[in-house]
C-alpha cells in the first residue's frame, strides 16, 4: 500500500510535547521533531517502541563497556600524542559489566558508574543518553549538530498493518575552506516505525540515535577537539510545490518503472536498464566514473604502498575532466571493462553506452569477483511509492538480504519517470570493488 505526500512544515508547539495528540507516523515523527527540539527527552523515548529502546541500550551499554575497558590505553595514547579510536562493542552480561562496573564515566552528568548506567531502565536509559550526545550542541562543531537542523516531511508509505516508513529531508552541512555551508533542503532520510495498539513508535534511524553521537563527545572528553569554522552561509531553502496531477497519473509510474529496472537488472540487460536511469543522472554518472578511473590509475604507487604498511587508503577525485588531465591517461586501459577499453574510449561514449559498459565491469564480466555475486541473486520486493514534488518520486523496497530498507528516488521526464541511481544499483563503491580485486 502506498500514500502519496508532500512537504509538510514542522511547527513547534510552546511548553511540553503532547505526544497524546499522534494521529498517524508522520504525525509521530513531527511529534519526535519538536520533543528533539525542545530536548524533552523523555517525550522523545515516550515515542519510540520499547523493543527498540532495550536494544538500543544494550548496543550503547557495549559501547560504553568496550571505552572502559580500553580507557587507560587510551590515557596513554592522550599523553604521547597518539591517534586513538574505538571500534565494536563488548557483549552487555552480568560478567562484562562487573569487570568494569566501578569505572567512572565523566561524559555522563555527575560521573556515574558503569555499574549504575547499566541498571538504569532502557526508556530513562536513552533520555538521558540524549541529553548527553544532544545537550551540548551549542557547544560542539556545528556539522555534528543534531539538535538545531531543520527537517522537513515529505510523506509516508505503509507497511502491512504493522510497519511504517517516513521520509524527510534533513539540512546537510560541510566545511568548505573553513566556512560552513548549509544546504537546503538536505538529505533525504527514512525513519521507520512500528504499530503498538492505536500508537506509531520509532524504530530510530542513522539520524536519531547514532553510536557516533556519543563516539563523538567521548572524544572530545579525551582532549581531540572538533574543528570550527568562522563563516557559515546557508543555501536559500527551496519551496516544495505539490506534485503534479499528470506526472502522478503517468503511467508506467515510479513503482512500474523501478520494477521494469529490477527484471533488467537480474536479466543482466544493462542496454534496458540504462534506458530507465534518467538522462542527466547518466551525464553525471558518466563523469564521476571517469573521474574515478583517472584518479585510480594514478594511485597505483600509493595504493601498494598502504598495501605493503597494512594501512588504509582514502582516495579523492576531481569529476571536472579537465582536458590536461584526460590527455595523460586517455590510453590507459582499464582491465576490468571488455576488451581492455581505455579511458579515453569511455569517456567519449555516449552516457548510456558508459552506463552499459560500466554494469558489465561491475556485475556482469565475473560476477563471482564483485557485488555482482551478490546483487544479481538478490529478491526485490516493492513497498510503495511517494512523490516529493512535481517532478520528484521516491519507491521504497526491501531485499532477501538486507534489514533495512531501500530508497530509488526517480525523477520525471519527457520519456516518463527515470531512476536517479541509489547505493544498490549503479553505486560507485561496486565498480571500486572490482578494479581492487583485479
Amino acid at each position: 500500500m502506498s500514500m502519496i505526500g508532500a512537504y509538510s512544515a514542522v511547527f513547534l508547539v510552546l511548553g511540553p510535547v503532547m505526544v497524546a495528540a499522534q494521529e498517524g507516523p508522520t504525525q509521530t515523527v513531527q511529534a519526535a521533531f519538536a520533543a528533539l527540539a525542545q530536548r524533552d527527552w523523555l517525550a522523545l523515548a515516550n515515542i519510540v517502541d520499547p523493543t527498540r529502546l532495550e536494544k538500543f541500550r544494550q548496543e550503547e551499554l557495549g559501547f560504553i563497556l568496550l571505552w572502559a575497558r580500553q580507557k587507560d590505553s587510551i590515557a596513554e595514547a592522550k599523553r604521547q600524542e597518539r591517534p586513538w579510536s574505538l571500534s565494536g562493542r563488548d557483549s552487555v552480561s552480568p560478567e562484562t559489566v562487573a569487570k568494569v562496573g566501578h569505572v567512572q564515566v565523566p561524559a555522563f552528568p555527575g560521573s556515574p558508574t558503569v555499574a549504575q548506567l547499566a541498571a538504569i531502565p532502557p526508556a530513562e536509559f536513552f533520555a538521558r543518553w540524549c541529553g548527553v550526545a544532544y545537550g551540548a550542541d551549542a557547544e560542539r562543531d556545528p556539522v555534528q549538530e543534531v539538535v538545531g537542523l531543520e527537517r522537513r516531511t515529505i510523506g509516508q508509505v505503509l507497511e502491512g498493518d504493522t510497519m511504517a516508513h517516513v521520509l524527510y529531508r534533513r539540512e546537510s552541512r560541510h566545511v568548505d575552506m573553513d566556512e560552513l555551508k548549509i544546504d537546503l533542503p538536505g538529505r533525504v532520510m527514512e525513519m521507520p516505525l512500528k504499530r503498538s495498539g492505536r500508537r506509531w513508535l520509532l524504530l530510530l534511524n542513522d539520524d536519531l540515535g547514532r553510536a557516533w553521537d556519543l563516539l563523538g563527545l567521548f572524544q572530545e572528553s579525551h582532549g581531540y577537539r572538533l574543528g570550527t569554522s568562522r563563516q557559515t552561509t546557508r543555501a536559500a531553502p527551496t519551496t516544495p510545490t505539490p506534485p503534479n496531477p499528470e506526472a502522478v497519473k503517468a503511467r508506467p509510474g515510479p513503482t512500474e518503472t523501478v520494477q521494469a529496472a529490477f527484471g533488467a537488472f537480474e536479466r543482466r540487460d544493462w542496454q534496458a536498464l540504462a534506458s530507465l536511469v534518467h538522462p542527466d543522472r547518466l551525464a553525471s554518472f558518466q563523469s564521476e566514473q571517469v573521474a574515478y578511473l583517472i584518479a585510480w590509475t594514478g594511485s597505483k604507487e600509493a595504493r601498494a604502498q598502504a598495501t605493503r604498511e597494512g594501512a588504509a587508503f582514502m582516495m579523492s577525485y576531481d569529476d571536472s575532466l579537465s582536458s590536461d588531465a584526460m590527455a595523460t591517461v586517455a590510453d590507459v586501459k582499464v582491465e576490468a571493462f571488455s576488451h581492455g577499453a581505455t579511458i579515453g574510449e569511455l569517456a567519449r561514449l555516449s552516457p548510456s553506452a558508459f552506463f552499459t559498459r560500466w554494469c558489465e565491469a561491475a556485475y556482469g564480466a565475473n560476477p563471482k569477483k564483485g557485488p555482482g555475486q551478490v546483487k544479481l541473486g538478490l529478491k526485490r520486493e516493492v513497498i510503495g511509492e511517494m512523490f516529493e514534488d512535481d517532478t520528484l518520486a521516491h519507491v521504497l523496497y526491501r531485499t532477501d538480504l538486507w534489514y533495512s530498507v531501500r530508497r530509488m528516488p526517480l525523477k520525471y521526464s519527457s520519456a516518463g519517470w527515470r531512476l536517479l541511481l541509489n547505493d544498490d544499483i549503479g553505486w560507485s563503491i561496486d565498480l571500486s570493488m572490482v578494479l581492487a580485486g583485479s
